[in-house]
């Protein structure tokens, strides 16, 4: 409705399809396509303390433990639509909750239906510039994988594509289930 030119080129959707890195999900119901979503894997920096799991919420002091440099996975959630009343949000949601995240990321529309999806499935606003924000998306880190990985959200709003929309963060509430799925790649994997 007027804002065509807010639209991403082809050639801009042709490489978030086409990237390695992306899943392309698509929602039929009744053999009618009711919806899709790009998930991009994504690479952020982490810590790791040696001799974790360390569940100091507080976070790391840094020079009392030694570090290892390293990365964990996130998904990204470039764009995700659906047809209203399918239930194919709720659909491509569980499934992408079942992908091998350490946590979901997206930057949401502003339209009030769709903050609310995000939020009904427990995405939170996190504002990056925020203290109380940071400490809390660490922590959340840090308890869903047992104290194995230290993420800073500064860290995770740099490896995720630029955006002026507000960021929406989904950490699972509880510990990693199987614990030999601590020592998996996606949760943390070290630098060299």
């Amino acid at each position: 409705d007027g804002e065509a030119d807010k639209l991403p080129t082809q050639d801009s959707l042709e490489a978030k399809l086409f990237d390695v890195d992306t899943t392309v999900i698509h929602v039929t119901v009744e053999g009618k396509f009711a919806g899709g979503a790009l998930v991009k894997t994504v690479s952020v920096k982490a810590k790791q303390v040696e001799g974790s799991s360390n569940l100091n919420l507080n976070g790391v002091h840094p020079g009392t433990s030694p570090e290892i440099s390293g990365h964990t996975t996130v998904g990204y959630i470039d764009s995700c639509a659906s047809e209203p009343g399918t239930r194919a949000g709720r659909a491509m949601w569980d499934f992408v909750t079942g992908m091998k995240f350490v946590c979901i990321a997206c930057h949401s529309i502003l339209l009030q239906k769709t903050v609310d999806f995000w939020q009904a499935r427990g995405m939170k606003h996190l504002d990056p510039s925020s203290e109380k924000d940071r400490n809390d998306f660490r922590r959340l880190v840090m308890v869903h994988t047992m104290g194995k990985v230290v993420c800073d959200l500064a860290d995770l709003q740099e490896a995720l594509p630029k955006s002026k929309l507000p960021l929406f963060v989904w950490v699972p509430s509880k510990f990693t289930e199987v614990d030999s799925e601590l020592h998996d790649a996606y949760i943390f994997r070290q630098i060299g």
